[in-house]
């Protein structure tokens, strides 16, 4: 697949932007209860739209957040694609990484659905 910027043809890529804002505009409105927003394209100040990724919680861009709270932003985007598609199961990978509070919200999002968090929980080697 070609990136935007190597089509050349003004009438394939406004069909694409178009499909495409359709896409952010219908993605976004299913995340929207879930606090989170989604930026697939940008238009810069020479009005030309160029592609883009920036998803934030909460207003907050993923760059910005904590462990925990990218963790939580992952389990709402999960969360989003599981309404969205009619499923009911999710796997949620890394989650030792989370503090306890933050790992109770999760298992609070998740109320309802068939879920596996993998969380490693330390141990101790006993000396001799």
């Amino acid at each position: 697949m070609k990136a935007l910027s190597e089509i050349n043809d003004i009438s394939i890529l406004d069909s694409i932007q178009t499909s495409e804002k359709a896409f952010t505009d219908t993605l976004n409105t299913s995340i929207k209860e879930l606090d989170l927003e989604i930026e697939l394209f940008k238009e810069q100040a020479n009005g030309e739209v160029v592609e883009s990724f920036q998803i934030s919680l909460d207003g907050k861009p993923y760059s910005e957040l904590s462990g925990g709270n990218r963790a939580l932003l992952q389990l709402k985007m999960a969360l989003a694609f599981v309404k969205k598609l009619g499923l009911s199961f999710i796997l949620l990978d890394e989650a030792g990484t989370i503090s306890q509070k933050n790992f109770d919200l999760l298992k609070k999002e998740c109320e309802g659905l068939q879920v596996l968090i993998c969380r490693a929980t330390p141990f101790k080697i006993p000396k001799k």
